[in-house]
C-alpha cells in the first residue's frame, strides 16, 4: 500500500500511476492529471494553429486566437479542479446510446463521433461528409469579409458580440483591416495630393 502525492487516500501500488512530474498518483488523481495534459495539449496545438497565419493580419488574428485558447484553456482546469475537490468522479454512463442522426438506440462502443462530438451509429457514419461538417461548423469566411469589410469597427463588433462562427470573426478582422489599409493608403489620393 502506498500514499497518493496529491489526495493522500492509501492505494494498492498496482492501482497507481505516475504524473508528469514523476509522483505516485492513484487511478483517480491520475486521470485528473490526464485530463489536465489533455487541456494543455488543445492549448498548444491552438497556438501552433494561430502561428501558421502570416502578415500583420496574421499576427492580430494569431493574437486573438491566442487570447481565446488561453480563456478556455482555464475554463477546463478549473471545471475538471471544482470536479476533483467536489469528490465526484467521473459519471458512469449508460451502455446504449441514441445515434445524433438516425435516433436509434446502439451500443455506445459501436459509435463513431461527429465533428461537434455527437454519437453516430454505423450506417450514418458511412454517410456522414467531415468537410462539409467542418464548413458548417465554422462558417462562411466570405461573410466575415464582408461584414468587416462594409461595417469596419461595428462589423468586428457584431460577429464577436454574436457570437457569429470562427471563419465568420477571423473574416470581419481581415475585412476592417483590409480597408483600413486601402484608406491609409488611398487617402491622399482621395485628397488629391
Amino acid at each position: 500500500m502506498v500514499a497518493c502525492s496529491q489526495c493522500r487516500s492509501t492505494v494498492p501500488r498496482s492501482d497507481t500511476v505516475f504524473s508528469n512530474q514523476g509522483d505516485l498518483l492513484c487511478s483517480r488523481c491520475g486521470a485528473f492529471d490526464a485530463a489536465h495534459a489533455q487541456v494543455e495539449r488543445g492549448r498548444a496545438a491552438a497556438y501552433e494553429s494561430a502561428g501558421r497565419n502570416r502578415g500583420a493580419l496574421g499576427l492580430i488574428i494569431g493574437a486573438v486566437e491566442r487570447a481565446a485558447a488561453d480563456k478556455q484553456a482555464g475554463q477546463l482546469h478549473s471545471e475538471l479542479l471544482g470536479v476533483a475537490y467536489s469528490g465526484a468522479g467521473p459519471q458512469a454512463q449508460s451502455a446504449t446510446v441514441p445515434c445524433s442522426r438516425c435516433q436509434t438506440v446502439v451500443l455506445r462502443g459501436e459509435t463513431t463521433l461527429s465533428m461537434e462530438g455527437d454519437p453516430m451509429c454505423r450506417s450514418c457514419a458511412a454517410g456522414y461528409d467531415p468537410v462539409a461538417e467542418q464548413k458548417r461548423l465554422e462558417g462562411s469566411l466570405i461573410v466575415g469579409i464582408l461584414m468587416g469589410a462594409f461595417l469596419p469597427i461595428i462589423g468586428i463588433g457584431l460577429a464577436y458580440g454574436l457570437k457569429r462562427k470562427p471563419a465568420e470573426k477571423k473574416g470581419a478582422v481581415g475585412g476592417t483591416v483590409f480597408i483600413f489599409v486601402l484608406l491609409y493608403f488611398c487617402w491622399p489620393l482621395l485628397l488629391g495630393k
